[in-house]
């Protein structure tokens, strides 16, 4: 059995940011940034609380 997925800063800079906000939608994680950037870091603070 596999744990969860774990997104890099280089795989979500890949997506758009309407994927980034869809991704973060579906995990559950609340996207409040514009810039794509902190869309991204936003995200990550997220899933490594949600993984710690």
């Amino acid at each position: 059995m596999s744990g969860p997925v774990v997104y890099t800063a280089e795989a979500l800079n890949a997506m758009t940011i309407a994927e980034i906000r869809a991704l973060a939608a579906g995990l559950g994680y609340s996207v409040t940034k514009i810039r794509k950037a902190e869309i991204i870091a936003e995200f990550l603070e997220q899933q490594e609380a949600k993984n710690v």
